[in-house]
């Protein structure tokens, strides 16, 4: 559950890229990616309060999960500075 309140700060948010979120999230596989209109963050909310085996899916997909900021940073670098 550690990694549902990254999910629910995501949708919670009025910006789309918290942090390289889109990077981060494969949407309907190891996370939700909502719009931010009205309704969005809560019908995502709700189902992630409601679909336990949406949960375990994402626990699943998420376990052993380890974002890597220097490869992130050296890829940015080859694209900017090849």
């Amino acid at each position: 559950m550690a990694h549902m309140g990254f999910a629910v700060l995501r949708m919670l948010s009025k910006n789309p890229s918290i942090s390289g979120s889109r990077e981060q999230i494969d949407s309907e596989k190891n996370g939700l990616i909502v719009g931010n209109d009205e309704n969005s963050p809560y019908s995502g909310l709700k189902r992630l309060l409601l679909e336990e085996a949406l949960r375990n899916q994402f626990t699943e997909e998420l376990r052993g999960f380890v974002y890597d900021n220097e490869a992130i940073y050296e890829k940015i670098e080859q694209v900017l500075f090849p």
